[in-house]
């Protein structure tokens, strides 16, 4: 769904949101960041209040790993160039056990990829947190679209090195996968994503 645009330096920004309830979470998918193993299916839509989340329970049972990410549906690619220097949001919900399992994995929390077709690049943001516990819950995650003001805000590059503002507009310009970490945890019990949107 798209809200009513507004203009920011020479670029327009327009909302962009998943409604699970007229999407159904079609397109998702979970994906192992160890072995690229797949689930498209056997998701549930789940309620806290007023919001609809998309949840995975048992995930390392169906996927035999602990770290997770969830892959956007292909109508969140293309030209994201309007959005840098916005940011985007989302809300998990998650479910752990012991204080040892809630401890976090030390993969990046949101990965994309896009760039010129003929040399894409992939970049990674981390979020440097400690004690998982307090992530027990609701949470609201906001990335920043740029390149980042410091060493601990930077986007990253494979290599983990801070990348540049080019390297940020060429991957916006043509965004082919987005990719949010799901499993935060050593040990994650179950999962769940809503209130995704991108500013």
């Amino acid at each position: 769904e798209h809200s009513p645009s507004c203009t920011l330096r020479t670029w327009t920004i327009s909302y962009v949101g998943e409604a699970f309830e007229a999407t159904r979470g079609e397109g998702w998918v979970v994906e192992s960041a160890r072995n690229s193993s797949r689930v498209s299916r056997d998701f549930d839509r789940t309620f806290s209040g007023s919001s609809e989340y998309l949840s995975f329970p048992s995930p390392a049972w169906k996927l035999g790993d602990n770290n997770f990410y969830w892959v956007l549906p292909e109508h969140h690619h293309g030209d994201w160039l309007a959005s840098y220097g916005s940011s985007i949001s989302y809300t998990l919900n998650l479910r752990c056990g012991s204080d040892f399992s809630c401890s976090f994995n030390q993969q990046p929390w949101v990965i994309l990829s896009g760039g010129l077709p003929y040399q894409l690049e992939t970049i990674h943001h981390y979020k440097f947190e400690v004690g998982g516990s307090k992530w027990r819950g609701l949470k609201e995650v906001q990335v920043l679209l740029h390149e980042g003001y410091n060493d601990d805000t930077c986007w990253r590059d494979p290599d983990l090195q801070c990348i540049s503002r080019a390297t940020m507009l060429r991957v916006l310009s043509n965004v082919v996968q987005v990719k949010i970490k799901a499993g935060l945890f050593r040990t994650s019990l179950s999962m769940a994503i809503g209130g995704y949107r991108r500013e």
